[in-house]
């Protein structure tokens, strides 16, 4: 029996997490440019149910216009 060994996969710690509103669009620029490892847009508690309809849409088009580089992006659902 023969068997290779694989490498190790390549960690990517993830340090900090960085939590904001999908009802405020003016600090998704800020988030992508933090040095959080992860961004999380919320659609949960932090959005009044007001205003749920248009914080999704800030949030899908933000996911496409917005360079978030190498971070993880999440979407509180």
């Amino acid at each position: 029996m023969s068997f290779r060994i694989q490498p190790p996969a390549p960690a990517r710690p993830n340090r900090c997490q960085l939590f904001g509103p999908g009802s405020r669009p003016a600090i998704f620029e800020k988030m992508a440019a933090s040095a959080a490892d992860v961004i999380n847009l919320d659609l949960e508690d932090s959005v009044a149910p007001s205003d749920k309809d248009s914080a999704r849409a800030n949030i899908i088009q933000a996911i496409g216009d917005i360079d978030w580089g190498k971070k993880t992006l999440s979407v509180r659902i």
